[in-house]
This record gives structure tokens, C-alpha cells and sequence, in this order.
């Protein structure tokens, strides 16, 4: 088998990714060889025109007369052979060893009758001849590598003869003749043992680049495939790379997302990796690459051993473990609320209403109707405990109603302004035409819950109990609508802001730290979404997504 055959073999996979060296590869060392056939024969037929110039004739010592009425025939002939070879070539038909084979033994006919035409041997033409043979030993496998070179040298020796018999040449071009077969046969033979070499490392070289096309496509399955993101940034701040994951998390398209500005797809992000890089800070807490999207961490490595100065950016969701830590506790919650309801609750009223009827005295000191009070309110926190824990193993499937936000909300202030302990002052500024999908009794819940706080907080900071309503559009194409309940309070540090959805956390001494987990569980029921997030003037402000379509 010659070099470029073995060379062309496919490898055993039905991969097309995988096929980087094909059938059509083989032809090429033939096209090549074409192409230096058809330049000698041109050359070839330019001087014999050349010859009938007689100022170039004398130059030469020979005249046009004295050219054999076959050289004509034979240059013509074998430059159009040449130039028809190149269609057999492109076309590929009929086969590569066929045609290789073809060509090489026209080519020492062509040569032979060229040399019988021009004083034989001694016109050097032998040595196109020695090229000749070269190129089979290249093109063809061993065994006709040989036959080639058996057909030149007994071409060159039936020349000598016809020289001898009919021309009445010396014999003594015989030895030549003979010394120019051994030459056939030896190079022949030399060049196949370096073409099976050339071969061996060629197929290496092949398998190779197949190994590692498929470890490539591999790893790129891989990655496409992870549920973490990855993203490569290079050293413009351009993202250069990004797996699937990553782009979701982002909410962008691909073409959105590489080679664009890492700091126009998330300023949050991009700020976290100039912090890293100046190594102000190393490990980071949860955030929100776009503001709205789920809660992520990130971790960075650095590629500038291998690819400049990139940076490789691990995007992991946490929401699937936040789910999970929460389902654990549901569960023991689920667990413990029967004990709660019949152990504590009963008894817990019945103490409650003792007091009540105790506080109706009229021989009641002073020092103990404080004492009675405090009864009061302690039974009353322990009380919204188990409401809390009731109303978590008792949540009812929400029953979706389109609601008119900016009409409710006005009748909702108003209610809710009327039995509050505290003057609030609440603005409302929503767009008009807005419209949610929600339970209209779990709404009302989660959002008086949350105006309450937003009530509590912001009048132990500033005296005023100030809170307002913002809603608006965030994408018109994907319909989703947000609504914003900001206040004036300290707000929630960036190391807690995870932690204010989790079950029994609280910041506050007289809270039970059920509150927001109940109401982010009930956001999850209507498919809804709600994050802690300061807004532009960096005031604290809980953020409310909905998807009028039922997604999250």
C-alpha cells in the first residue's frame, strides 16, 4: 500500500466530525504529479516550436528537418494526455491505483519514444524517466512500483536495440542502458522503504488527531452538557466561551453572549472579576447575575499558564440545594405539626383566654396587669408560631386569577391603612394596564406580610413608617411584569441575604423567622418569583417577579 493510500484511511467511526483525512486526499499526490507532467510536456512542445525558429535552431545544432515525423505526434499526444489526466483526476474515475498506474507507464512510453527520437541516452532525457519512477514508488505499492521500473528498464533496453539493429549505433550504450535499469530497480526499492516509513509516522500522526478530535468533541459534550456554567473571559473582558448553562443563567442567546462585554451582560459579575483579579477578594457570596435570575456562586481559576491572560468563571445554581436544605426541613416541620397543634396550641389558648378573663379584675395592681400584658403578647407570638407552621402543612393549591395590579392595589391600601398601628405614608406607582396571574387571598397575604415589615423597619429607622409600591414591565417580548416594595430601613447585609427566605431565621429578638419563608413558598405556588435587592438609590426594596404566562 503506498503512503497516500494509508494515509487516507478513515478511521472506524461513523463520526463525520471525525473524518479529517478522506478518500478525496488520496488524489491529491496524483493531481500534483499531474500538474509537473503537464508543465515538462508544455515545456517539452515549447522547444520543439522552438526548434523551427532557425536563428534558435543553430543555437541548438539541429534543424527542424532533422526531427523525426513522430516527435511531433508524440509531444502533442502527451500533453493532451496530460491535460485530460486532470479530468480523470477531479472526476476520480476510474480508480486510483488504475489510473496511477496508467499514467506512470504512458509516461515511460512518452519518454522512451522522446529519447528514441532525440540520439537516445545521450540526451538525458533518462533522467525524467528516473522521476518517473520516484513517483510510482510513492503512488503505487510495492509490487508495481517494480513492475514500473521492470517496464522503464526494459523500454530503455529495447531502445538501445532499435538504436543498434536499424540506426547503427555503438553497443557500447548497452552498459548504460543497463547501469540506468539498476538505477530504476534501486530507486525504486529506496524510496518504497522510506514512503512505508513516511507511511507508519503518517498513520501515528492520523490516529492521533482522531484521539484527540474525539477527546475535543468529548469534553465539548461534556461541558455543553454540565449543569454548571462556565464562561472564559479573556484579558478585553470579552467572553470568548460559554457552555449552555452558562447562557441560560444569563438569559441570553448564544450570539448574545460571546464576544460581547462581560460588563454589558453582568455588571455583578464583572465587578466580582476585577475584584479577583486585583485579589481584593477571592471568595464571594451568593448573588444574581442579571438581578432576577436565580441566586448563583461563582468560582474563578486562571488560564494564563495555557491561554494568556483568560479567566475561566465556574457558575453554580443554588437553587436546587436551597430547595433541597428547605425540603428537608419541610419535612421535619410536616413531622413535628400535629405534636405542635395538640400539645401547645390548646393549651396555649387556653392560657391565653385566662388571661383575658383575669385582666377584667378590678382588684388588679398595676405591677400585675404589666405582668399580664406580657402573658398577652407572648402568647399571641407563640400563637402566629403555630398559625405559621399550621398554615405551611395546611397550604391549599392556588387557584390562578388574573388581577388588575394597579385597581387592587389601590383597594388594598386603603384597607390596609385603616387598622394599622402606624400612620403609614404609601406611594403607589405602578403602570397602568399591568396585569398578574395570581391567588387573590394568598396575594393579599404575602403582600400585607411584607408591607408590614417594609412598615416596621422603615419606622425604627427613620421614625416614618414610608413604604412604596413600584411596579412595572420588565420585557415586553417575555411578558414579565415586576412589582417593587421598597422602604427606608438599614436593609439586609450581603452576607444574609440568602438567609432571610430560610425557615426560622430571624435579624429580629421579638420575630419567629417563618414570615418570608412562608411567603417566598407562596410565590412558589403561583409560580412567582421574589428576590431581596436594593434598588438604584440604594434603598432596601423586596422584588416581585410574575410571568403572566404561569412560568417562572
Amino acid at each position: 500500500m503506498s503512503l497516500f493510500q494509508k494515509f487516507s484511511l478513515k478511521p472506524t467511526s461513523h463520526d463525520e466530525g471525525l473524518n479529517i483525512l478522506d478518500d478525496s486526499q488520496t488524489w491529491i499526490p496524483l493531481e500534483i504529479f499531474n500538474l509537473y507532467r503537464t508543465a515538462i510536456a508544455a515545456i517539452l512542445n515549447l522547444l520543439f516550436l522552438l526548434v523551427s525558429i532557425p536563428e534558435f535552431s543553430r543555437y541548438l545544432g539541429v534543424t527542424f528537418t532533422e526531427m523525426p515525423p513522430f516527435l511531433a505526434i508524440t509531444l502533442y499526444a502527451y500533453l493532451g494526455f496530460s491535460l485530460v489526466c486532470h479530468i480523470f483526476t477531479k472526476i476520480q474515475y476510474p480508480r486510483y491505483w488504475v489510473q496511477a498506474l496508467l499514467q506512470i507507464l504512458v509516461d515511460i512510453f512518452a519518454f522512451t519514444l522522446l529519447m528514441q527520437a532525440n540520439k537516445g541516452l545521450a540526451t538525458g532525457l533518462s533522467i525524467l524517466l528516473v522521476i518517473v519512477i520516484c513517483a510510482a514508488s510513492v503512488l503505487l505499492p510495492k509490487r508495481l512500483a517494480l513492475l514500473c521500473a521492470a517496464v522503464a528498464t526494459i523500454s530503455v533496453l529495447l531502445d538501445q536495440i532499435s538504436e543498434h539493429l536499424f540506426e547503427g549505433f555503438d553497443t557500447a550504450n548497452y552498459p548504460q542502458a543497463g547501469a540506468l535499469g539498476i538505477v530504476f530497480f534501486a530507486t525504486a526499492s529506496i524510496i518504497n522503504v522510506f514512503s512505508k516509513k513516511l507511511a507508519i509516522n503518517a498513520q501515528l500522526v492520523f490516529d492521533n488527531q482522531v484521539a484527540v478530535r474525539r477527546l475535543l468533541r468529548l469534553s465539548g459534550h461534556v461541558v455543553e452538557r454540565i449543569k454548571m456554567g462556565a464562561l472564559v473571559v479573556d484579558e478585553t473582558d470579552c467572553v470568548t466561551l460559554a457552555n449552555t448553562a452558562a447562557i441560560n443563567f444569563l438569559k441570553k442567546t448564544r450570539i448574545e453572549v460571546e464576544q460581547v462585554d462581560i460588563k454589558r451582560l453582568s455588571p455583578s459579575l464583572y465587578t466580582r472579576i476585577e475584584q479577583w483579579k486585583t485579589q481584593k477578594e477571592k471568595n464571594f457570596p451568593a448573588f444574581s447575575l442579571t438581578g432576577q435570575g436565580p441566586v448563583v456562586v461563582i468560582t474563578l481559576y486562571s488560564l494564563s499558564d495555557t491561554y494568556g491572560d483568560n479567566t475561566l468563571v465556574f457558575i453554580e445554581d443554588l437553587s436546587a440545594h436551597l430547595k433541597a436544605s428547605q425540603e428537608v426541613k419541610l419535612a421535619a416541620m410536616g413531622r413535628l405539626t400535629a405534636t405542635i397543634a395538640h400539645e401547645i396550641r390548646n393549651p396555649l389558648m387556653a392560657i391565653s383566654h385566662s388571661a383575658q378573663l383575669l385582666s377584667e379584675s378590678t382588684y388588679l395592681k398595676k405591677q400585675d396587669k404589666h405582668l399580664l400584658k406580657i402573658i398577652e403578647e407572648n402568647t399571641k407570638r407563640t400563637n402566629a408560631v403555630t398559625e405559621n407552621i399550621l398554615l405551611l402543612s395546611r397550604a391549599k393549591a392556588a387557584t390562578p386569577t388574573q388581577i388588575q395590579l394597579l385597581n387592587w392595589l389601590e383597594h388594598l391600601m386603603i384597607d390596609f391603612k385603616l387598622p394599622h398601628e402606624r400612620a403609614l405614608q404609601m406611594t403607589l406607582d405602578v403602570e397602568k394596564e399591568i396585569t398578574v396571574i395570581f391567588d387573590v387571598d394568598q396575594f393579599r397575604q404575602v403582600l400585607v406580610n411584607l408591607i408590614d415589615n417594609a412598615a416596621r423597619y422603615s419606622f425604627q429607622s427613620c421614625g416614618e413608617a414610608k413604604v412604596i409600591l413600584k411596579g412595572g414591565t420588565i420585557s415586553e417580548t417575555e411578558k414579565i411584569t415586576y412589582l417593587d416594595i421598597i422602604d427606608c430601613g438599614a436593609g439586609v447585609p450581603d452576607d444574609l441575604q440568602l438567609a432571610i427566605f430560610e425557615p426560622f431565621f430571624t435579624t429580629d429578638d421579638q420575630g419567629n423567622g417563618l414570615g418570608l419563608f412562608v411567603v417566598k413558598s407562596l410565590f412558589e405556588l403561583n409560580k412567582a418569583h421574589i428576590a431581596y435587592r436594593p434598588d438604584e438609590q440604594n434603598r432596601s426594596c423586596f422584588r416581585i417577579t410574575f410571568s403572566n404566562e404561569g412560568e417562572k
